[in-house]
């Protein structure tokens, strides 16, 4: 049985072997996890812009390309109109319901956190397939990753769990 400074060595020893890009990602995704469970509406959509911004930064300079935050803004506002109405309703509504007192703020800061997650990590994810196949984020054709960013989007449904666990050193049964 591992106690838990064991599983918390474990998890760090994983970190430090792993691809900088996924690292990247993965403290992104819980920077948003956070930042989602503001209570204060719109404030949180803009704390996630900011994160996913400089997600997009860090993992540009990894493949020596230059960062335009004025293109990865519209990049991502392209890849986020095109998950389709239920997602990006989903999305807006996770933090829309915040405006209503209490009950609203409550569900809100319950369920937006995981959404933002799981956008941060689509987004990191299409980064670095679009890296890492040569293209530079000049190159970066929204139509032609959509469909990728909304597969990386549902499984990033299931990865914030998963990196949330390994960041509280729960481990896996």
């Amino acid at each position: 049985m591992s106690t838990a400074t064991e599983t918390k060595s474990k998890a760090k020893a994983k970190v430090q072997t792993e691809n900088p890009n996924s690292q990247i990602v993965r403290n992104h995704v819980l920077m948003s996890m956070g930042v989602g469970a503001i209570p204060i509406p719109i404030l949180d959509i803009a704390g996630i812009t900011a994160i996913n911004l400089g997600m997009i930064k860090k993992i540009s300079k990894n493949h020596e390309d230059q960062f335009n935050k004025q293109i990865a803004t519209n990049v991502i506002s392209s890849l986020l109109a095109g998950m389709g109405a239920k997602s990006a309703a989903t999305g807006a509504f996770g933090s829309l319901i915040k405006f209503i007192p209490v009950v609203g703020t409550l569900a809100g800061t319950v369920t937006y956190p995981a959404i933002a997650g799981a956008t941060t990590y689509a987004l990191g994810q299409v980064f670095i397939r679009h890296y890492e196949a040569g293209g530079t984020l000049l190159t970066l054709n929204t139509d032609s990753v959509k469909g990728f960013f909304n597969e990386q989007y549902e499984k990033g449904k299931t990865r914030v769990k998963d990196i949330k666990d390994a960041a509280l050193g729960k481990s896996e049964k």
